[in-house]
Parts: C-alpha cells; sequence; structure tokens
C-alpha cells in the first residue's frame, strides 16, 4: 500500500501491550513514526513532547478514558487540531456518536483489518492536512494584502507548503514547491542565492545566536547586489513553521555605507586627532620636548593614514560594475601587495600558465588589490607578534579562487558567523590600538557580492583561513589591466 503519509508521526494509547506492539509494527511498515502510551494520562504529555501528526486512542483505558483525552485534546491551547481515532472494542451506536460529539475525527471497532486501520488512519490524516493547507493559505492571503515581505510555510522535512506571491517573487518560487521532486527550500534557495553566513545556515531552521539575521545575496555583476533577510516568525503554529522574508537591499546598503563612514571616523580619525590636540596644549606650555614631538609626528602621521584609507574605502564602494581584470595581470598585482604589506614574505601557490591567461575575473584592478591588502592586513593585526606566515593560493577550475591562509589567531566560534556582518567589529575593545576601523571584511564581502562571488572565512588547523571565489569569463574590449 503506497502513502503519500509515510512520513506522519503517529501516537497509539492503548492499555493492551499486544495491540500497542502489533499496531506499531503495522504503521512502521508503511513507513510510519510510531510514539506510544499504555494509558489515557500519558497521552496529553506525550502529545505536547512527541507533536505527532495524529492519535490513535482507545476508548477504554485506565486513568482517562479515550472519551476523557479526546475533550483534554479538543481543550489543549496547541493540541486542538490534532488529528484523533478513537478505538473501542464495542460496536455501540452510543460510543461512536459521543466520540464524535466530543471532536473525534472517526472510531473503529476491533477487531479490525490491519488494511482498513491504515487507510481510515491516513484518511483522516489527509483530510486535516487539507483543512489545515486551507487554513494556511487564507491567513497567507490575508498577509499578502497587508505589508512587503514575503510568508511560507515550512514542514517538518524541510520543504514549503505555501507561500504568498511576495515570497514566491523574492525566492523564485515560481515552480512551487514541485520544481525538485523532493527538495528541500534550502537547497532550493543555494540554487538561486549566496547563503550568507554558511555557520549560520547549517543548523536551519533552528534559532540563531542573538537573532542574528539568516541573509540570501544574489547579483553577479550588479552595481548592488540583492539582500534578503530570512527570519522565523516565533510562534507555534504545530508541525509547520512560517518564515518570513524582507528585502533589506537598500536598507543594507544604507547601513553598511554609514557604518563605513562612522566606524572609520571614530577608529581611525579619533585617536590620532585627540593625541595632537593634547600635544598641541602641551608645546603651548613647555619647551619642545623630543619626545613629545614624535608623539605628535606619530599622530599625524596617523591621521594622515586613516584619512587615506577612507579615500579608499570610498574610491573602492563607488566602482562601477562590469569591470574587468584579465588573470595575466593578477600575477602583478599580487607581487605589488606582497611588497607593500609583507615586505615579500607572502608564500604564492599559483597556476604557471597563469601570464598567459586570456580569460578574466569580474573585477577592476583597483578591487582585486583592496580585497588582498585587506586580508592580509587582518592577518598581520590579529597575529598575537604582527608577524603572520601568509599563503596564497590561486586555484583555477570552473571559476577562479583566490584562499589567503595565515596562522593569525584563529576565530572564536560565537563570532565566526558575524564577521560578514557590516555592523560587527571583531576587535572592538582594541580599536585606539591596532590600526584599522574593523570595517574590512564586511566590505571585502560586499564587492565581492557584486561581482557574483562568494566570501567564506573559516578556521583553518593553523589558523584562518578566507576564501574568495569568482566566475571567470572571457575578455572583453573595456577590459582592463
Amino acid at each position: 500500500m503506497s502513502l503519500t503519509v509515510s512520513a506522519a508521526k503517529i501516537l497509539i494509547a492503548d492499555d493492551d501491550a499486544i495491540f500497542r506492539s502489533l499496531m506499531t509494527d503495522v504503521f512502521t511498515s508503511h513507513g510510519m513514526t510510531v510514539v506510544s502510551a499504555g494509558d489515557g494520562r500519558e497521552v496529553i504529555g506525550l502529545a505536547e513532547a512527541e507533536d505527532p501528526d495524529i492519535a490513535l486512542v482507545d476508548v477504554r483505558m485506565p486513568m482517562l478514558s479515550g472519551f476523557e483525552v479526546t475533550e483534554a485534546i479538543r481543550r489543549h491551547p496547541r493540541l486542538s487540531l490534532l488529528p484523533l481515532v478513537l478505538v473501542t472494542a464495542l460496536d455501540d451506536s452510543n460510543d461512536r456518536e459521543t466520540g464524535l460529539r466530543l471532536g473525534a475525527d472517526d472510531l473503529v471497532v476491533k477487531p479490525v483489518k490491519h488494511a482498513d486501520i491504515v487507510r481510515r488512519a491516513v484518511d483522516c490524516l489527509r483530510q486535516s492536512r487539507y483543512q489545515r493547507v486551507r487554513a494556511m493559505h487564507a491567513g497567507l492571503d490575508w498577509l499578502t494584502g497587508n505589508g512587503d515581505s514575503g510568508f511560507l510555510w515550512l514542514d517538518r522535512a524541510g520543504g514549503w507548503s505555501g507561500e504568498n506571491a511576495v515570497a514566491r517573487r523574492l525566492l523564485h518560487l515560481h515552480l512551487g514547491p514541485a520544481g525538485e521532486p523532493g527538495e528541500t527550500l534550502v537547497a532550493h534557495l543555494a540554487r538561486h542565492f549566496s547563503l550568507e553566513t554558511k555557520a549560520l545556515w547549517q543548523d536551519w531552521p533552528s534559532p540563531t545566536v542573538q537573532n542574528t539575521p539568516r541573509l540570501l545575496v544574489r547579483g553577479a555583476g550588479s552595481a548592488r547586489p540583492v539582500v534578503l533577510e530570512v527570519s522565523i516568525v516565533p510562534a507555534n503554529f504545530g508541525p509547520q513553521t512560517l518564515v518570513k522574508i524582507d528585502d533589506v537591499t537598500t536598507a543594507y546598503q544604507q547601513k553598511l555605507d554609514s557604518f563605513s563612514f562612522h566606524s572609520a571616523l571614530r577608529s581611525n580619525v579619533a585617536a590620532p586627532m585627540n593625541s595632537l590636540a593634547s600635544g598641541i596644549e602641551l608645546l603651548g606650555t613647555k619647551a619642545a620636548d623630543p619626545a613629545l614631538v614624535g608623539t605628535i609626528r606619530k599622530a599625524s602621521a596617523q591621521l594622515q593614514s586613516a584619512m587615506n584609507r577612507l579615500q579608499n574605502f570610498a574610491s573602492i564602494s563607488a566602482h562601477p560594475p562590469g569591470q574587468q581584470l584579465s588573470l595575466s595581470g593578477l600575477a602583478s598585482i599580487i607581487d605589488d601587495v606582497n611588497e607593500r604589506v609583507l615586505s615579500n614574505r607572502l608564500w604564492c601557490v599559483m597556476p604557471s600558465q597563469l601570464s598567459l591567461r586570456s580569460d578574466s575575473i569580474p573585477l577592476s584592478p583597483a578591487q582585486v588589490d583592496f580585497i588582498l591588502t585587506e586580508l592580509i592586513t587582518n592577518a598581520v593585526k590579529f597575529h598575537p607578534r604582527q608577524q603572520p606566515f601568509v599563503q596564497l593560493e590561486v586555484t583555477i577550475d570552473n571559476g577562479v579562487r583566490l584562499t589567503v591562509k595565515s596562522d593569525t589567531t584563529p576565530i572564536p566560534d560565537h563570532l565566526s558567523p558575524l564577521l560578514l556582518t557590516p555592523y560587527f567589529q571583531a576587535q572592538r575593545s582594541r580599536l585606539a590600538g591596532i590600526p584599522g576601523a574593523g570595517m574590512g571584511l564586511a566590505l571585502v564581502a560586499q564587492v565581492v557580492w557584486q561581482a557574483g562571488g562568494r566570501c567564506i572565512v573559516n578556521n583553518s588547523e593553523s589558523g584562518v583561513e578566507v576564501e574568495i571565489s569568482f566566475p571567470s569569463v572571457g575578455l572583453v574590449e573595456s577590459s582592463v589591466q
């Protein structure tokens, strides 16, 4: 017997251990999960803990009868819609009338053929699911006309059973749940978006730490990638979960720009400005002290560096889309960054024929320079002695992958999911002591996403590893090297 509800969980309640064992074998043979109770008093607690899809309850049980269980379930705030089939050993019309009046969906009489009891349980389950789906769709219809958010229902297996028009448009659900047989929502999303950050999606749909949003990013070659925020509605909908999707592209970009500017001012400009002001005030009260003059010069150099950094961030953020860098010109940029940042201590691994390649990556030379500079500078900043061993690997395989590996301090697990968000500073307590605003990775990720690439940050056996990958494209006439 082929059942489309084979993934269902059924609660069997009967004081007859032989009957419970027999029914367990029958329903598990059809692919269902079975939980069982030996008396009526166990049923409510077990249903609360296991959240079954349907209950099969004997009428004559100790502690609580099947009728009393039915009444209790129908009064329960969360279990009231649970499909319930009563089982009785007496072919009594009064039992049927009482059971149905109290809210049972069906009543079967022992002895019953195995195929018959499975069929009636399945019919009851299907009818209940149909009614639930109708209710969900009615709720989604209301949501459709009351805001710009997308909503969809997530089932236990990870698939989705209904969505409003906004979710359908934002998530490319025009094919519906049957677009790919048996496909989960996350698998569908991964075919159309980059799931950021990866650590947050690994335990989907569990709540995230501090309710950090899960993001979907799409936008190869666009000036502004599409950024969607995915959250779980914090309410109990039984076996279904309500998922909310918001287009936060504009807000994300505005916050990123604002964050970049204000955090840079605070960390890069404020400290040297304060040193300059204090030094100038002291100069007015005493003869010039060589140490004081040195402090002022250092603050002045820091301020100049900060202003240059701000200009560089603004320039990178404003780069128009569509620029390309020939792979033949990548080695010279790596050499320049190596000399400028690491004094030629960078260990490079790249294809021997890289200089002969005619294809390209969808970034300008300045953007590639910025990305490598930020990643290597971070390795220096977060190394205990600011002298890391850094290795850069260039891999060409259905695209271009740049991997920066360093023996810098590993990233704490609780910070890993937050690194690419534009509001987070890993060095929050050391801003004044280490040059930088803590915004580099956020902008690196933004630049990479704009070009249709991916940015992954992970701890490795030796330290930290950052992987940047892009599709390679044919070089066009407007490309720059």
